[in-house]
């Protein structure tokens, strides 16, 4: 496939580099609260295939609801394979549940 090529590449300290390094794939455990993930250049034109909205609520001092949109920007004619999203959570979490709605093109 097509590869990006990123300019001035900076991660946080909380990314695998080794993993990133050996297999291409920004893999993390975040830590508490709201943080920069990497930071980059593109030198060429490049249209992403996905736009991933997050938001998260507070719902008291135990619980939390996490909403991830990802809308693909890509024609009505395409689809995409193996699209993984993984949510890391406390491993102290006791329960977790989700929702899935299909979207619409």
């Amino acid at each position: 496939g097509k590869t990006i090529e990123l300019d001035d590449v900076t991660f946080h300290q909380c990314v695998n580099l080794t993993r990133f390094n050996s297999e291409k794939t920004v893999s993390f455990v975040p830590p508490d609260g709201e943080f920069e993930l990497m930071k980059y250049r593109i030198t060429e034109g490049v249209n992403l295939p996905f736009r991933v909205l997050p938001t998260i609520k507070e719902l008291g001092r135990t619980r939390m609801e996490v909403n991830v949109k990802v809308k693909s920007v890509f024609g009505a004619k395409m689809f995409a394979l193996g699209v993984v999203i993984k949510i890391p959570v406390p491993k102290q979490t006791a329960k977790t549940s989700f929702q899935v709605t299909s979207g619409r093109a």
